[in-house]
């Protein structure tokens, strides 16, 4: 995997935020429109964070409280190790959707290819699905595929993963979507 020193540095910060307990994506995005870099935020003064209304006492107390980059050091020797690549919210393989969304992540961790710009359709359903969810699931999965869409699901037991197999079968692509880490 490469990445230049200065897009690490950026990456480690933005890691360091996301791990801030209390802070979740909105409150991330607040931060990141006020300061415009995570590293930025990581030096910001309590005077200045006293100013964001969406921020309580107890988030500048968390931020103030966490200015060390040991952690965000460690998970990114793991992406670095692990050939899993971290997409930020500047970076063009973020999907360009789902950065309008608030509340989604400004961090998404991606092994594999991810192609710039994907509408795809999402399937997910029963882990415990019938025969009958499992041949209708195997059969969207090769229509859409036949139609170019991309297959997005969570890579889960049942319908998800019959999704994915059938998509792959079909040469297809597709993109699991996890809501915990890659390891």
């Amino acid at each position: 995997m490469e990445w230049k020193d200065n897009q690490l540095e950026h990456i480690l910060y933005d890691i360091w935020l996301t791990k801030i307990k209390g802070l979740g994506p909105i409150k991330q995005r607040s931060l990141l429109k006020k300061y415009r870099t995570a590293q930025d935020v990581f030096y910001a003064k309590e005077a200045e964070l006293s100013a964001i209304r969406e921020l309580t006492g107890e988030d500048i107390k968390q931020i103030l409280g966490s200015r060390e980059l040991d952690a965000a050091k460690e998970i990114l020797e793991k992406c670095m190790h692990n050939e899993i690549k971290v997409v930020t919210l500047e970076d063009s393989q973020y999907p360009y959707l789902a950065r309008e969304i608030p509340d989604m992540p400004i961090l998404l961790y991606c092994k594999g290819i991810l192609r710039e710009n994907i509408c795809g359709n999402t399937i997910v359903g029963s882990r415990r699905c019938s025969k009958e969810g499992k041949e209708k699931t195997a059969a969207l999965s090769k229509k859409l595929v036949q139609e170019g869409k991309t297959i997005i699901s969570g890579m889960a037991k049942g319908i998800d993963s019959y999704a994915h197999t059938a998509c792959i079968r079909n040469g297809g692509y597709t993109i699991a979507v996890f809501g915990n880490g890659l390891d």
